[in-house]
């Protein structure tokens, strides 16, 4: 299958941001600071809620927003999002690269899935992130 690119402004749809909720703003901020070097546009609101705006580039941008655990909230199951990909280069050389990061775990051995050679990372609050490079079969 043929990998098609897209870019702002063309005729097809364009990843724009993922919001992910948690519970310790200030530790997600840093977590996606320290371990991706995304860029912190600031914080902002999401209604009655704290957050932040990081800068993934690309023109694609994760949003944090903090709920409070005793909210109805806070307590509501979240369902549909899984974990949040990031493409990288070379899966092992990222992996190196933050290694000892705190807030960091590993989540078992890269694998090979379809076209993509991937790894899993643990973020705070249990956040799955999905370390991904291109590799054709």
């Amino acid at each position: 299958m043929e990998q098609k690119m897209h870019t702002p402004g063309t005729s097809g749809p364009v990843f724009h941001h993922v919001h992910i909720f948690c519970y310790d703003l200030q530790r997600m901020i840093d977590f996606w600071v320290r371990t991706f070097g995304l860029t912190f546009i600031g914080k902002r609101r999401f209604g009655p809620c704290d957050g932040a705006d990081l800068d993934i580039g690309n023109g694609a941008h994760i949003y944090l927003k903090q709920v409070d655990p005793e909210t109805p909230e806070g307590k509501q199951i979240r369902i549909g999002t899984d974990h949040v990909g990031m493409m990288v280069p070379d899966v092992h050389a990222f992996l190196e690269s933050i290694k000892g990061l705190p807030d960091v775990t590993f989540d078992g051995e890269p694998f090979q899935a379809m076209d993509l050679y991937c790894a899993f990372i643990r973020g705070p609050e249990n956040l799955a992130v999905e370390i991904a490079e291109y590799r054709p079969l």
